[in-house]
């Protein structure tokens, strides 16, 4: 964080990294004769989608000081990242730069290594075996033996460390996906706190910590009080920089009660910079309430540290969905506030800020005075007892004595003894008073203005309102003859009796104040002549005037600066002398037209008049040579835009959207030499300007709703990103779209017209990364789609194609496709293997859904499962496949060998904590439910008389129409809780849940009492999971003569039905299945429950652990399951009876 950005230096904490922030957050080292096209730089691109920075020899520059810059580049990496590989040792300059990292980074205490091991092992490392020993060989013959033996002891080093290693994982995307995450937790959070002077953090920090309670799995706020300059902010940022590592995802958020001061937008704001700080990106957010669902689905269910500073109102809480959220058991919130109230709607422990003693206030205050001569401790005594024990009054101090010659100091004293205890502001006002005139002013525009500079300069509170006090003292009696004014009470009476004075240079009037109509009067600007600063932003003020020009004739403003009037009166601003105005805006004005003639407005650089609905032209634009932006959004009665735009050479913005009787763009607009971003979502006219292509610098261009729009021009060759959806007759796209190498993202959605000859065009822009053409009138998507290599999600539902070609599995990067709607699409090719996210609802003529397991790697290991079974993100292919009423078939290639199925994976998945998800169609719980209840929280007791069979686990059912569901499982008896997200799937209304119940969940054994609550569901049923029934695996699996996977010790159906428990299966026992070489041998899986699964419900999980060989042993532990639900036919309204089916 800049240190200049502070906002509250209570206990001297500037806002500095307690060390300092390195350059990049990763250094990597790897041979790039094997690695350096192909993983790594796949490597580097994913972490480089997660905003870390990266560096690499490749960004060294080369020369005589190669080595000097490569160790400046190491010292100044957090972490470093060792991909080794069989040409590593190979390497001079590989193992040079290994060298070097590992005898810089034990030099710095936040620096950590990470080694990757690519197709070696850490032995071959450790030892220099294997594809290392006949390097080193070489190495010995040519290079310089202590050299060599330098390297030897670095690779004996690095294999002691715990690393990563690929034959861990089933394939390359996995495993970067694996080290992405690793790095993400390895990286130190950013160190928000440097104090300089830590008197008192360490002990109050401590409590707070203790407070949370982290060792305690239950879901934890903590409310810190205290009131303004008590140091609430500097010691929760001590606490974070503390505790934030320990978290998977982690959040502060400063000075929350600023941004109600921001306008009608707080919400926007706020919500923005939560979701970019949680996701490291910024996103975007359609409305506050798109805003509040992103952020609630962000922070539940994520282990979360979230740090909200300086909160006041509760509706400040509700805009981040804090009340209604679901938190993650071990998820931890801070709030600071100075409202006590605040949080008594919510669970919280609140924490007093104290005061520093006696003792502790000395010490501060001598340590900010500095070195120099001894002081006399009564008199130190003296100011310590009039600061109160308040840091930020000793920090103001400190510096205001420091100042003056000590001689002054106790006349200084006096001053002060005779300011009340409990007054902060007049013991800080005693430091504004000694600056110079030209700094008090600079001091009260900046208090005055805070919440509008909120992004360039920021004061603590008590300083900000200690400003306002010193110009309310101005006058009392009169706020006309203050300097500054604002607030609704004097900017009305005022405005309304005109009794402002020359002495007013800034008014200001927020839009969140919401009051009754009132009349003001334009007359009261004719005496304010100095002003500066005019911000009115309230529709309830309702303007009359003495003259006939009404505002014209006495709006006269030499001195003025910013203009912002919402509402704005007035038809013209004609008249209206503004030589200095840099910014004016205007939203919903009442202007028919800007000016007539040349306006002198050469400092201005923004226009804002957007929403002016009469505004009907422009004017000439040749006096604002400096302009950078203009917005003429939604002016849709303006006819015009003057040709002399073109001599806005300095012009970065420009907004025409929805100028909807706009005749045509002047072709002058291609002179625009600055232009950067052009909007012109919803104009009329049928074609643009071929001077277009001459705006060099234009990367955005927005055209949507653009419905007469018949062809766009060639484009500049800079320009990134292109939307015109919605373009009903729109045939042709730019000639030149082969050459517009820079263009990554296209919108075309609803481009009906464009067909197939328009994707054929698209097909050019090998550089596409983000591709949107829903209901184009597509009947056949060209060959050509294999060019676009860099494409990562691309959208064509509604289409009318049938197939999509072979080449489409070239797009390697591909992770989302949107194929809903493709009503005439039977077959789809081989996909991408990095394809994760697939939605082919109403696809009612597909037939197949292809997915080639030998792309993948097959070795399943306990590590994986292990790994499966605690993560919460990236595991699943996400394939909605809804009302697809064809699809008979989802075929698997089991060719590669037969499967074995083991009772240690099953042992893991009792000792997990998230359990096995399921979701099935269905109205209420199932009758094999021992416990049911309607609502959403049922209450048993644990039987007595299984006292001697241990309680493994239950099953739950809970039936809701709710996407995503959080259950919590309390055992009242031994006051201990755990919660659990409840697996998302396709569409559900049954979801059932095996909840293990272990020591990191919950134990629960005979005789206890327990609750289980399920969010927002209508009704809920559960089942006790005993030790008997599930010894060692719990499944039994059989060859049959047709290889039918069986469930239970009987193959009897009737046997089956009466949730008989489960025979166990011995390690040595296993499953296979027999190698055929027939093309195609249908096996049929769960043949006693083709009643009770639906089609949906297959769709629903068969797809969650694609790419293991063990994919038929993960289907059987979700059929396990199943053993339990035995009359769960009874229960479910059944579309039709499905057979699953499995392709050889």
């Amino acid at each position: 964080m800049d240190p200049s950005n502070k906002r509250e230096k209570g206990l001297d904490c500037y806002d500095e990294p307690r060390y300092k922030r390195p350059k990049y957050d990763v250094f990597v080292n790897y041979a790039s004769e094997d690695l350096g096209k192909r993983f790594v730089s796949h490597l580097k691109g994913a972490l480089g989608r997660e905003a870390f920075t990266i560096c690499d020899h490749t960004k060294l520059p080369k020369g005589q000081d190669e080595i000097s810059e490569l160790l400046k580049a190491i010292e100044d990496s957090e972490i470093y990242l060792l991909v080794f590989s069989n040409e590593y040792a190979s390497s001079v300059r590989c193992l040079e730069e290994f060298a070097l990292i590992m005898e810089t980074f034990p030099k710095f205490k936040h620096r950590k290594v990470l080694p990757v091991f690519f197709n070696v092992e850490p032995t071959d490392v450790k030892n220099q075996q294997g594809p290392f020993l006949d390097a080193f060989k070489d190495h010995e013959t040519k290079v310089d033996p202590n050299k060599v033996q330098k390297w030897r002891q670095a690779l004996r080093e690095a294999g002691h460390l715990s690393g990563l290693n690929l034959k861990d994982w089933p394939d390359e995307e996995w495993f970067i996906q694996i080290i992405v995450k690793d790095v993400t937790k390895m990286q130190n959070p950013q160190q928000l706190c440097y104090v300089e002077h830590p008197v008192g953090i360490d002990s109050r920090a401590q409590d707070i910590i203790s407070a949370l309670r982290l060792s305690d799995p239950a879901f934890t706020m903590v409310a810190v009080l205290g009131f303004s300059g008590s140091g609430k902010t500097t010691i929760v940022k001590a606490v974070y920089d503390r505790i934030a590592a320990d978290f998977d995802v982690r959040c502060f958020i400063q000075d929350i009660n600023s941004y109600v001061y921001r306008g009608l937008n707080w919400k926007f704001d706020l919500q923005r910079d939560v979701i970019s700080c949680l996701t490291r990106n910024d996103k975007f957010i359609s409305s506050h309430n798109d805003g509040a669902a992103m952020i609630r689905k962000l922070i539940s269910g994520q282990k979360l540290f979230l740090v909200l500073d300086d909160v006041y109102k509760f509706e400040q809480l509700q805009a981040l969905s804090i009340p209604s959220a679901s938190f993650h058991c071990e998820s931890r919130i801070i709030v600071t506030t100075r409202n006590a109230q605040l949080l008594n709607n919510l669970q919280h422990t609140s924490y007093n800020i104290e005061l520093l003693d006696t003792s502790e206030s000395f010490e501060l205050f001598t340590r900010l005075i500095g070195k120099g001569d001894p002081m006399d401790k009564k008199f130190v005594d003296a100011i310590v007892r009039c600061a109160g024990g308040i840091p930020l009054v000793l920090e103001v101090w400190s510096r205001h004595f420091t100042d003056y010659d000590r001689n002054l100091w106790p006349s200084m004293l006096e001053t002060l003894k005779r300011i009340p205890h409990e007054d902060t502001q007049k013991k800080l006002r005693t430091s504004y008073d000694s600056l110079p005139k030209r700094a008090q002013n600079l001091f009260l525009d900046i208090a005055f203005k805070n919440e509008f500079l909120y992004d360039e300069v920021s004061l603590h509170y008590v300083i900000r309102e200690m400003g306002r006090e010193v110009v309310r003292q101005e006058d009392e009696d009169e706020p006309g003859k203050r300097t500054r004014l604002m607030g609704y009470k004097d900017v009305i009476r005022v405005l309304g009796d005109c009794s402002g004075t020359d002495s007013v240079r800034s008014i200001m009037l927020y839009s969140s104040e919401k009051k009754k109509r009132v009349t003001v009067h334009f007359d009261a600007f004719k005496k304010m002549s100095n002003l500066r600063f005019i911000k009115l932003d309230n529709s309830h003020l309702q303007w009359s005037s003495s003259s006939k020009d009404g505002m014209s004739a006495c709006f006269s403003f030499k001195h003025l600066k910013y203009l912002e009037w919402k509402y704005f009166p007035c038809k013209s601003l004609d008249n209206i002398d503004m030589g200095n105005v840099m910014v004016i805006k205007l939203e919903y004005s009442k202007l028919e037209k800007l000016w007539d003639g040349v306006k002198n407005f050469k400092k201005l650089k923004i226009l804002d008049v957007n929403w002016s609905r009469s505004l009907t032209k422009t004017g000439n634009f040749t006096g604002l040579e400096n302009l950078e932006e203009l917005n003429l959004n939604e002016c849709e009665n303006l006819e015009e835009l003057d040709s002399s735009i073109g001599c806005l050479q300095k012009l970065v913005d420009l907004n025409l959207s929805y100028c909807r009787w706009l005749k045509s763009l002047p072709w002058e607009i291609g002179s625009l030499i600055s232009l950067k971003y052009l909007n012109l979502d919803g104009i009329r006219f049928n074609k643009l300007p071929n001077s277009l292509c001459q705006l060099h610098q234009l990367t955005i261009l927005q055209l949507s709703h653009c419905t007469n729009l018949k062809s766009i021009p060639d484009l500049p060759l800079n320009i990134e990103y292109v939307e015109a959806s919605y373009c009903r007759n729109l045939v042709n796209l730019p000639s030149n779209c082969s050459e517009l190498q820079f263009l990554t993202e296209l919108w075309l959605n609803d481009c009906s017209k464009l067909g197939s000859e328009g994707f054929t065009q698209v097909t050019r822009l090998r550089n596409l990364q983000h591709l949107r053409m829903k209901n184009c009138n597509i009947s056949q998507v060209s060959s050509g789609i294999g060019n676009l290599v860099s494409l990562e999600d691309l959208y064509l539902s509604g289409n009318t194609f049938s197939s999509l070609p072979e080449s489409f599995s070239n797009l390697s990067k591909l992770e989302k496709l949107d194929i809903s709607g493709c009503s005439e699409l039977q077959l789809l090719p081989s996909l991408p293997s990095q394809l994760t996210d697939i939605d082919a609802t109403y696809c009612r003529s597909l037939d197949v859904m292809p997915f080639d397991f030998r792309q993948k790697a097959y070795t399943f290991r306990s590590k994986v499962f292990k790994e499966l079974l605690t993560s919460t993100e990236g595991l699943h292919i996400d394939i909605d496949a809804t009302y697809c009423r064809s699809l008979d078939v989802m075929p698997f290639d089991f060719r590669q060998k037969a499967y074995t199925f083991r009772s240690k994976v099953f042992k893991e998945l009792l000792t997990s904590t998230e359990g096995l998800h399921i979701g099935l169609s269905g109205e209420e719980s199932p009758e094999w439910c021992t416990y049911r209840d309607s609502g959403n929280v049922l209450s048993f007791v644990a039987p007595l008389h299984f006292h001697h069979n241990k309680i493994c686990g239950l099953i739950f059912c809970a039936t809701t129409n709710h996407y995503r569901n959080f259950s919590t499982i309390h055992n009242k008896t031994k006051e201990k809780s755990h919660r659990m997200e409840i697996k998302n799937h396709v569409y559900c209304t049954l979801k059932v849940v095996f909840y293990p119940l272990n020591d990191k969940t919950v134990v629960v054994e005979a005789g206890d009492t327990v609750e289980l609550w399920v969010d927002y569901a209508k009704s809920c049923g559960l089942r006790l999971v005993y030790e008997e029934e599930v010894v060692d695996s719990g499944l039994v699996l059989k060859d049959v003569r047709k290889p039918t996977l069986s469930l239970f010790p009987s193959t009897s159906e009737s046997d089956i039905m009466t949730g008989n428990s489960i025979t166990e299966l011995n390690d040595e026992d296993a499953c296979s299945f027999p190698i055929q070489d027939e093309e195609y041998t249908y096996y049929d899986f769960f043949p006693m429950f083709s009643n009770l699964i639906l089609e949906s419900v297959y769709q629903s999980y068969w797809h969650a652990f694609e790419g293991f060989d063990e994919t038929p042993m993960l289907v059987a532990l979700i059929g396990g399951v199943f053993c339990i639900l035995a009359h769960v036919r009874s229960s479910l309204r059944l579309c039709r009876k499905s057979r699953v089916q499995m392709m050889l």
